[in-house]
This record gives structure tokens, C-alpha cells and sequence, in this order.
């Protein structure tokens, strides 16, 4: 025999020869044997005085609690139990015994047992049970409710299909208290680094209520009343908040969660948008890189003008025109601030253009011949005159003189006008050199009329053509100038003052 259980098996023995003992000493379910359960029977002896009912069999015929009887190879038979009832308080541990008469003692008679409706907080065990010969079950836990509850047990064996029900009350007290509710919960909250935090919960119940907050399950000292309050939370403060609240009763539960976002930090600027320079139909592109607490949001500025829909840290130019250029910024703002960036310059390139092409010149041999070309574009602009498609040397300005010109200078004459964008070559100026005309110049057809005087002069064609007057021969004046192409040119002095006047025709130095 094993010793250890020596004593378990005298309070055993003890409880079934003394009907006083089952009425007092109430065992568990499921504890093992030894001096544990035995302190654990005493334990319960005062608070479930009277916690005792015993089933004495069952016939499939007998209905009532008045029809309890024995089981006999399945034959209903033997005396009739009277009723019974039990009794606990919410919040105090409760255990009933059950016993069952003339239970199995063979393996083809295992008992069970079952039950329709228990107290909130009580379980009984349901399962097929041993073939001790005992034929013991309980009805065990802590009451959470107070009332009264008709409770239908159901008692047999494997070996027969007949079972016996029994109807009894159990009441349970709630000692004058009504457990804790919760009508209004703590609720979820999102806060920023710094804030402060306030948890409150509404709950009904007997007083006194106590409460108990937690933070992830751990007990937050001080923290034991409806309120809790958290100064200058930090991220590290994120996390569930829970109360536990509390009365004679019982308890109950409620939790809500903290979500704490690092404070918001301004935004700063690691890439500042660059100046562009780009040629007249090209894209452009500008962009930045930020920092700083998300969202950010983007503006882009032309000229200090904010752009229509350019909200993004890159803004793109599909075809610049010389209405693009100008002065570009992006202002980058959050929660925290705002901060302007460098300015980007964009500079459109105009290609060159021509504008006056240089001329077809004729001139007499000796003489100088000059072209001259105007164009437009984008600064700096370079020129290269070129004589029959090649270059000129030192010919980089927008004219070019040819001094003494000769036959051989007679040809096409060209200019390259160039930029950063492009390169333009104008149209040519033809040079046409007339070889020189000697011999004096001829005065003729002579008009005099009214008092006025005009005349033809001739002689070499392309030269500028001086008329000189004198009423002495000794004193000459110049009173015109003509250009002549052809050589040919006429002159009209109008209105003759003097009684004789003498005219002459030079060449212009």
C-alpha cells in the first residue's frame, strides 16, 4: 500500500460510514490524493456546509425528482432520494458533491453524468467517469451571478440505455452587490511625442468599485482610480492600456490602445534645385530633395508666382519658350514649418538668326568694298566671313571691308553667325570689281533756266562723284556729293546767284 495516500483514504472512508462528513466535507473533482486535498476538503467544509445530494439510480419510466432510484442491472428499484437544493455567494468558491447509489463497478458499467444549466462561473465534469465503485461527481467554481437556477442532472452507465434525471435549485446570493459593468469603455487614441493623455472609464456595480490600470499587463503603480493620466507621453509610451475593476462580486475588464507618433520635425533641404540653361523647344527639368516629419507638400514659384498644379518635389517643362525663363523656388512645408529653396535660374538659348544678309556689292578696281550682316539669337553671338566657302582670316565682326579691291577679290562672301544653341550661314553678298575708268569726267547737258542751272557728269562707274563751284576759278567750293554705279550722275544747282559761276567734277578721295 502506498503510504502517502494512508490519510487521504481515511477521510475517504470516514465521509462514506458518516452522513455527517458528506454533509460537511466536500471534495474536488479531480484533485489528487494526499494531505493537499485534504487541507483543500477542510478548507471548504464551513463555506458549503449542506452542498450535498446524492442520485440513487435510474429508470428511463421514473420522470420528477421524486423518481430517483437505484440502478439494478438496469431495472429501476430501492428507496426514492428526497429533493435537494445548494447554495453559494458571487464571488466565493462553491463546490457540490453529487453521489450516485449503486454505482458501476465493472468496465462495462462506467457512470456519467451531464447537467442542462449551471450558475454563470460553475462547471461540472462530463465525461465518462471511472469504476471506483464510488460514483462521486462536483459541481465546482466561483458564482458570478446572483439568482436562482433550476438545475437538471442526468446519471447512468455505459452498460444500460436507461438514464435517471433530477431536479434541483441552486441559489446563489450576491451578498447584496451587483458585479462590475462597463457602459462607457476607455477609447483608442493617437497623440504626438509631448502630449498629454487621459484614459477614463464609466462603469457601474455595488460600491465600493476598485480599479487597477495596466500598461501591456503590468500593473501601473498609483494608477487605482476611473482615470488615468500620462504626461508628456513618448513613442516608448505606445501600447495597451488596461483597467481591471472591482467589487464584492466580482470584476470585469476593459482595455484601449495608445499609438504615440514622434513630433514632428521642419523640413530641411540635402539637394537644392539647379539652374538650367537649355535651348528655345528643349525640356527642362527641376527637382529637390527634402527631409522632415511626412507629409510634406511642394510648391513650386516662378518669379516669386506660384505654379498652377506643381505640387511635387520635381517640376518638368516639356518645350521651354523665353516666357520660361526666369527666377524658379519650391517652398516645402509640414506640420512643423516651411522652408524656401536656393533659386534655380533658367535660361532659354535663342538659336541665331539672320536678319540682314550682306549685300551684292559692285565696285570700280582699287576701290574698297564692304559687307555687312545684322542678326538676332541668344548672346554671345560669333561671326566668320568666308570668301567662296572659305574662311577669311580675322574676318569676325558683323561687317567686312575688302580695301583695294581687285579682280581677283570678285566672288560670293558669306557669314557663319553662331551661339551656344546653333549655327546659321547667311545668304551671299556677290562682289563684282569694275576695272578703272581714266580720263577726265564729261559735263553735258546742260539746262539753264529761270535762273537755275543743271548737268549731267560722266565718268568712271562705282565712284563717289564731287561737284565743285567757283565765280573765279581761283576759289572752289564742293556743293554735292553723287554716288554713281554707273558712272553717270546728274546735278541741279537750282537758283544761280552770282553773274558767272564755273563748276568742275572730281573723284571723292
Amino acid at each position: 500500500m502506498n503510504l502517502k495516500k494512508l490519510p487521504a483514504l481515511v477521510l475517504a472512508t470516514a465521509i462514506q460510514i458518516l452522513p455527517m462528513c458528506r454533509v460537511a466535507c466536500v471534495n474536488q473533482a479531480v484533485a489528487p490524493t494526499g494531505f493537499a486535498i485534504i487541507m483543500r476538503w477542510c478548507a471548504g467544509a464551513v463555506a458549503l456546509l449542506g452542498s450535498y445530494h446524492a442520485v440513487s439510480g435510474a429508470s428511463a419510466a421514473i420522470s420528477g425528482v421524486a423518481a430517483w432510484t437505484k440502478i439494478t442491472n438496469g431495472v429501476a428499484a430501492g428507496p426514492v432520494c428526497p429533493p435537494a437544493t445548494a447554495t453559494g455567494t458571487v464571488g466565493q468558491p462553491l463546490l457540490y458533491k453529487v453521489i450516485l447509489s449503486n454505482p458501476g463497478t465493472q468496465n462495462t458499467q462506467l457512470d456519467y453524468y451531464n447537467y442542462d444549466v449551471l450558475p454563470p462561473g460553475l462547471t461540472m465534469t462530463t465525461n465518462v467517469g471511472g469504476t471506483d465503485g464510488i460514483g462521486n461527481e462536483f459541481i465546482t467554481g466561483t458564482p458570478t451571478q446572483a439568482g436562482t437556477w433550476t438545475v437538471n442532472l442526468v446519471a447512468g452507465n455505459l452498460n444500460w440505455p436507461q438514464t435517471v434525471t433530477k431536479a434541483f435549485s441552486m441559489t446563489i446570493s450576491g451578498g447584496g452587490t451587483t458585479r462590475p459593468g462597463i457602459t462607457t469603455p476607455p477609447a483608442n487614441q493617437t497623440v504626438t511625442a509631448g502630449a498629454n493623455v487621459s484614459f477614463s472609464v464609466t462603469a457601474t456595480g455595488t460600491a465600493p468599485l476598485s480599479y487597477l490600470w495596466k500598461f501591456n499587463s503590468t500593473a501601473i503603480a498609483g494608477a487605482t482610480t476611473s482615470s488615468l493620466q500620462l504626461m508628456n507621453v513618448q513613442t516608448t509610451n505606445s501600447g495597451t492600456y488596461s483597467v481591471t475593476i472591482t467589487n464584492s462580486a466580482g470584476s470585469t475588464n476593459a482595455s484601449a490602445t495608445l499609438t504615440v507618433n514622434a513630433a514632428a520635425t521642419a523640413p530641411t533641404i540635402s539637394q537644392q534645385p539647379l539652374s538650367l540653361t537649355v535651348s528655345n523647344g528643349a525640356s527642362a527639368d527641376f527637382s529637390v530633395t527634402a527631409g522632415g516629419s511626412a507629409p510634406l507638400g511642394y510648391l513650386w514659384r516662378k518669379d516669386g508666382n506660384g505654379l498652377a498644379g506643381a505640387t511635387t518635389s520635381a517640376y518638368h517643362l516639356a518645350s521651354v519658350t523665353t516666357n520660361d525663363a526666369g527666377a524658379y523656388t519650391v517652398v516645402i512645408t509640414n506640420s512643423a514649418g516651411s522652408i524656401t529653396s536656393d533659386v534655380a535660374t533658367l535660361t532659354v538659348l535663342l538659336p541665331p538668326s539672320i536678319l540682314t544678309p550682306p549685300q551684292n556689292t559692285t565696285v570700280s578696281s582699287g576701290n574698297t568694298a564692304t559687307f555687312t550682316v545684322a542678326a538676332s539669337g541668344s548672346p554671345p553671338l560669333t561671326y566668320q566671313w568666308k570668301f567662296n566657302g572659305t574662311n577669311i582670316a580675322s574676318a569676325t565682326t558683323t561687317s567686312l571691308s575688302i580695301t583695294n579691291a581687285q579682280v581677283a577679290n570678285q566672288g560670293d562672301y558669306t557669314v557663319v553667325v553662331s551661339n551656344a544653341v546653333a549655327a546659321i550661314t547667311s545668304a551671299p553678298g556677290h562682289l563684282t570689281v569694275q576695272a578703272a575708268q581714266t580720263g577726265p569726267f564729261q559735263i553735258g547737258n546742260w539746262q539753264i533756266a529761270a535762273g537755275s542751272v543743271s548737268f549731267d557728269i560722266t565718268g568712271p562707274s562705282q565712284t563717289n562723284i564731287v561737284i565743285w563751284s567757283s565765280t573765279d576759278l581761283s576759289h572752289w567750293t564742293a556743293v554735292s556729293t553723287n554716288s554713281s554705279g554707273t558712272g553717270t550722275a546728274h546735278f541741279s544747282a537750282g537758283k544761280v546767284t552770282g553773274s558767272v559761276e564755273f563748276y568742275r567734277a572730281t573723284l571723292s578721295p
